[in-house]
């Protein structure tokens, strides 16, 4: 089945390309599932930015969690909602899709591809 994903990034300077793949999201909106999972390894982010408030980046894997249970069938309003709210040091990349069996193996399938480096944990 086709599931939809978004790479979510950490962008601390406004007008610069510079940015680090911090976590993934998988969505089936035709089941109405989502999967998240996020960096536990913050290491890239500090290079970037040695100020980056990676407390709140990590809190914020568990905040999307709780997001997505309550959203019920509005996923694509809540990530819509997402784009919109975040601060300026988060963007969500352009839906991309990817043939997987369910949401948590494209999560983790991709989280694998776009976010995971060597000392990472993917748990």
């Amino acid at each position: 089945m086709k599931i939809g994903f978004y790479t979510v990034r950490f962008t601390p300077y406004l007008g610069s390309d510079e940015f680090v793949n911090i976590g993934v999201i998988a969505y089936d909106p035709a089941r109405n599932e989502f999967a998240v999972a996020f960096t536990r390894d913050w290491r890239r982010v500090l290079c970037l930015d040695p100020d980056a408030d990676v407390d709140r980046l990590a809190r914020l894997e568990k905040s999307l969690q709780r997001d997505f249970a309550r959203a019920g069938k509005d996923g694509d309003a809540l990530l819509a909602h997402f784009e919109d709210s975040w601060s300026l040091d988060l963007q969500l990349s352009a839906n991309e899709v990817v043939e997987a069996e369910d949401v948590s193996w494209a999560a983790a399938s991709m989280f694998r591809e776009r976010v995971f480096r060597a000392g990472d944990s993917i748990e």
